[in-house]
């Protein structure tokens, strides 16, 4: 394959996604600025409850059916366009963070946010372990991290008592990007290296900062995606596994020429590249602002990577920011919660009744903010999956071939004309292959019969409804030399 567009690869295959569906109201403007979704959370609390949580420029809100509550608790913050909000869960307790404001928190599903106690400095990144809280990047020092006490997110007093600590990473340049946790462990990255934070907790040493990479290190906080007992990340020159074992792998993409010696990633913009896990599809998703974006900053792309086969996809999505983590299972909305959602009766006019909120989630969705300003969850039928082949065919400068024949392989095969394969072709190499047949494909033969001659062949395939293709074949006949 030489592009593709709104697919991605399965552990046997190709598949293509869902289309996105809003899911609720555009943010709102507060003193004449559109907010932006600047960060969005999907938080889960120990009694099982759950809310999303979106960051912005002035404000932290959570979604009602009928639009979107404040949750500052009274307070307006002095972010930017170009400050993110980047969240950790803590027991009950709810941690945001924008680098510019007082860290905040919200300690159960209903409450509202407030500053965090025990005075933390602003951080531009946060973690939680069991046990600890970790902060990097402060205001006064980006190469600085300050740890919480031992089992309080309310005591920043560096105290070997109480084992809250503070220190700054000197031993590589840079300011700290991203701090992720591994299992018990914190991952500290700057932009090119990575330490690991080890819980020592004795003899006045409360964290090991041990430096793992002077290499690699992540562009952003939303880079680095945890896999459970591993992570990955995406550098500044390639992409990354870590499993806390020795040093970082290279994660060997057939992308990485593309994304960083030909710099489609645009390295001005890359703290707002965002990674996630999509655990239904079993692929790990990186949206990255490209030097081709209309307006230079917008996350306008996007590579797929499947863990199980080793494959990868690329394509393109104008989007502000990604519901991190996942969407899990929910029971929708109870007579209880309804007084939380609604001020009167009449403000559900607007909803349906299998809205996201109201009906629940029978399985875990992937939600995102597209620059509309709207959330958006894929969950809508497949529209217009596409792959374009290399050349095909005979392959030289001599023999002309006709192709009468393609029969794709399936895992799971589309419904009548949900494939649709389209040929291209040139008489001499090096030339832009140009339109020449298109045909659906037929379930009751299991063929697609296509018609062209010409030296060199491409095929596109756009697929309009769930399948998985594995692979496919050419039934092609010499037609002379020329």
């Amino acid at each position: 394959m030489v592009s593709t567009d709104n697919i991605f690869p399965t552990p046997r295959g190709f598949a293509p996604f869902p289309s996105l569906v809003a899911g609720y109201p555009v943010l709102p403007i507060v003193g004449g600025e559109q907010q932006i979704a600047l960060g969005a959370y999907y938080a889960s609390y120990l009694d099982g409850s759950s809310r999303i949580i979106v960051g912005t420029q002035k404000k932290l809100y959570i979604p009602s059916l009928s639009g979107w509550v404040d949750f500052s608790g009274g307070q307006t913050f002095s972010g930017t366009i170009a400050t993110r909000w980047r969240f950790a869960q803590f027991g009950n307790d709810t941690i945001a963070v924008n680098g510019v404001d007082l860290p905040q928190v919200a300690s159960n599903v209903a409450a509202s946010f407030l500053p965090l106690a025990g005075g933390p400095p602003p951080g531009v990144t946060v973690a939680a372990t069991g046990l600890f809280v970790m902060m990097g990047g402060t205001s006064s020092n980006g190469a600085e991290w300050v740890g919480s006490a031992l089992g309080r997110d309310d005591s920043w007093t560096p105290d070997p008592a109480t084992q809250a600590a503070r220190g700054v990473l000197t031993a590589t340049p840079g300011d700290i990007t991203a701090i992720s946790r591994l299992l018990d462990n914190f991952l500290l990255f700057k932009g090119r290296s990575m330490y690991m934070g080890r819980y020592v907790g004795s003899g006045g040493i409360v964290w090991s900062m041990d430096l793992v990479s002077d290499v690699a290190g992540a562009v952003s906080r939303e880079a680095v995606v945890s896999m459970g007992d591993y992570v990955v990340f995406m550098g500044q020159d390639n992409l990354y596994k870590y499993d806390g074992a020795g040093g970082p792998q290279d994660l060997a993409t057939p992308l990485r020429h593309f994304m960083f010696d030909v710099g489609d990633l645009d390295q001005n913009y890359g703290y707002k590249v965002i990674g996630r896990y999509d655990r239904a599809r079993e692929i790990v998703v990186w949206h990255y602002p490209s030097t081709r974006a209309t307006a230079a900053g917008t996350i306008d792309s996007w590579i797929a990577w499947s863990p199980v086969s080793n494959q990868w996809t690329q394509g393109a999505l104008d989007i502000e920011a990604v519901i991190l983590p996942e969407i899990t299972v929910s029971d929708g909305v109870t007579y209880d919660e309804l007084g939380q959602l609604f001020a009167t009766y009449g403000d559900m006019n607007q909803q349906t009744y299998d809205d996201l909120i109201i009906a629940g989630n029978a399985k875990m969705q992937q939600g995102l903010f597209r620059t509309d300003h709207r959330a958006y969850f894929f969950t809508g039928p497949v529209t217009n999956g596409k792959f374009r082949t290399g050349n095909l065919g005979t392959d030289d400068d001599y023999n002309f071939s006709l192709i009468t024949c393609i029969r794709p392989r399936f895992a799971t095969a589309p419904i009548s004309g949900g494939l649709v394969v389209k040929g291209y072709g040139t008489d001499q190499s090096g030339k832009t292959k140009v339109y020449r047949d298109e045909a659906p494909f037929n379930v009751a033969t299991g063929r697609v019969n296509l018609r062209q001659s010409a030296r060199f062949h491409a095929f596109e395939l756009s697929m309009n409804s769930y399948c998985e293709i594995e692979a496919f074949d050419i039934e092609a006949t010499p037609a002379g030399v020329r």
